[in-house]
């Protein structure tokens, strides 16, 4: 199983959460808080304990019974840092003053290893971190496997292998919607000699395309669309822009305009394949795995 744990406890006597982070990390713990005010004799005393105390089932009970030995745990910090954890033991609680003072005394063996910024992370671990619950599953086979790998090959030289390999439906699914439209204007940019306008990207969700592009010689105006299912793109969008680059996983974007410029999912395959170096490392990442 693959979870997400919010590392988000309350530290007092002067702990910040910086001492959580770290103390979880030196030790190779995951943590969470729910303390309860005895030693509990075993899981079942500290649930008991846990659901007086607390009114209810607090998140630490599902913490403390679900995940297994050989599970991955993704957590991250208040810089924006994630972390990958393998599960090394069972759940013990630590009734010492120094749990107490960092909110962590629900404790889980697990080794961590740090992947960096939201540029390493799958987009759909990034976004279970949206939901305020403490601790949750990432019910996704896909990305379970894909985190027991990188756990093991995380900045190792791993070169990619021909895109043949590939399976195009598995990669679009993994990278997520925003990893796509990245992709998808680093391939403009790079082929064609448009400068991305970042502002535009910070758009009102009812805007049919992705982003405003600028060509750098001639001044000319772009926009993208991009589409990640199998889903028919809108000609009119031509009067929007000097030219219009349309992406849908289909591939099947018939048009008569010389303005509409459209984007295979194989054309994304070769271009990653030949220009790794500019990838985002999230990418380059699922790209290794699917080539194995």
């Amino acid at each position: 199983m693959l979870w997400r744990l919010h590392i988000k406890p309350r530290p007092k006597d002067g702990k910040t959460h910086d001492d959580v982070i770290k103390y979880c990390m030196t030790n190779n713990i995951a943590g969470i808080g729910w303390a309860v005010d005895e030693q509990p004799k075993n899981l079942d005393h500290y649930i008991s304990l846990a659901k007086a105390k607390h009114k209810g089932s607090p998140a630490s009970i599902a913490f403390a019974h679900k995940p297994k030995s050989g599970d991955h745990i993704w957590t991250r910090d208040k810089n924006g840092i994630y972390y990958l954890g393998k599960v090394t033991g069972e759940w013990n609680y630590q009734f010492t003053e120094e749990a107490h003072q960092l909110d962590i005394p629900n404790q889980i063996p697990c080794a961590w290893k740090k992947i960096g910024n939201e540029e390493h992370v799958p987009g759909k671990v990034i976004a279970c971190f949206r939901a305020s619950r403490a601790f949750q599953a990432i019910p996704d086979d896909d990305v379970e496997r894909f985190s027991s790998w990188l756990y093991v090959n995380n900045g190792t030289d791993t070169p990619l292998t021909d895109k043949p390999h590939i399976d195009l439906g598995s990669l679009f699914k993994m990278i997520g919607s925003h990893d796509c439209e990245d992709l998808v204007g680093l391939y403009v940019q790079f082929h064609y000699d448009y400068m991305l306008i970042a502002s535009s990207c910070k758009r009102n969700d009812t805007i049919a395309y992705e982003y405003i592009l600028k060509h750098k010689s001639n001044g000319k105006t772009a926009i993208a669309q991009v589409k990640q299912g199998y889903v028919p793109l809108d000609e009119r969008l031509k009067e929007t822009a000097d030219e219009v680059f349309l992406f849908s996983l289909s591939g099947n974007i018939p048009t008569q305009s010389d303005k509409i410029k459209t984007i295979s999912p194989e054309d994304l395959i070769d271009f990653c394949v030949k220009h790794p170096e500019i990838l985002p490392d999230k990418i380059k990442n699922w790209l290794k795995y699917l080539s194995q």
